[in-house]
């Protein structure tokens, strides 16, 4: 439901007309509709498993930014050049 209410606001924000009641909400009918035609789900979040969170630690991110900027980005110039970091061969 929260995603609807999202898209509500960015809709009315936007300045966009709304065929829902902005005071009662959608309807079960098509709320289940909507999670339907965008293949979305009601799920709940998962823990990570423990080898995730033990690399998810600030000195192990901090290791890998610094051997992705000196070792990426300077060894191949690409300091400067974002847009070539992600090239479309």
């Amino acid at each position: 439901m929260k995603l609807y209410y999202a898209k509500l606001d960015y809709s009315l924000q936007q300045g966009k007309v709304t065929r829902i009641n902005i005071e009662t909400g959608p309807t079960n009918k098509w709320f289940r509709g909507f999670l339907a035609r965008y293949s979305l789900t009601d799920g709940l979040a998962e823990n990570m498993d423990h080898g995730r969170a033990a690399m998810s630690t600030e000195a192990v991110m901090a290791e890998f930014f610094d051997f992705f900027e000196e070792d990426l980005l300077v060894k191949n110039n690409l300091r400067d050049k974002p847009d070539q970091v992600y090239k479309k061969f």
